[in-house]
């Protein structure tokens, strides 16, 4: 019969990508940032910024990857999590 070996599942979780800076959020993607943490959802964001839905969802993954988190909850509790209220400091950038 064949080995069977036993793997610890929690050193195997992927680690969360550290937080990134909003500083290195361009001013349209601090003005999607800012819509997702108010609740928006992708199609309002579009009319909001004159895009189409295709786009922000373009925008909303380079914001993502910028500020390694992976959902517009997580983008919505990193705005909260560092002062950057919607319509406060990060839209003001």
């Amino acid at each position: 019969m064949g080995r069977t070996t036993l793997v610890d599942a929690a050193a195997h979780r992927r680690q969360p990508a550290p937080a990134g800076d909003a500083e290195a959020l361009t001013g349209r993607e601090r003005a999607i940032a800012d819509f997702v943490a108010r609740g928006l959802t992708n199609r309002q964001v579009a009319q909001c910024v004159h895009l189409s839905p295709h786009t922000v969802n373009y925008y909303l993954r380079r914001i993502y990857g910028k500020l390694g988190i992976r959902s517009g909850v997580a983008l919505a509790r990193y705005v909260h999590d560092h002062g950057l209220e919607p319509g406060g400091a990060l839209s003001s950038r």
